[in-house]
């Protein structure tokens, strides 16, 4: 399992994710700008909208779990 957290900080969304030690949520943010480890992990994108984010972060963690992680 895995868990994200999103959050607006001026005009930047944060996103910061944690794994149980089975979802590798560094290969997840680093599709979208963001790096970390295998079981924590983060990302920065500025001058955007939530929505955006979010679904750049679906169609990462989709990838993900399609099994394409290269």
């Amino acid at each position: 399992a895995a868990s994200f957290a999103l959050v607006r900080i001026g005009n930047a969304i944060h996103i910061s994710a944690r794994s149980g030690g089975t979802v590798n949520v560094q290969l997840i943010l680093e599709r979208i700008g963001g790096g970390g480890h295998f079981d924590s992990a983060g990302a920065q994108v500025k001058n955007t909208v939530s929505r955006e984010v979010l679904e750049q972060l679906r169609g990462a963690i989709d990838a993900y779990l399609d099994g394409d992680n290269d």
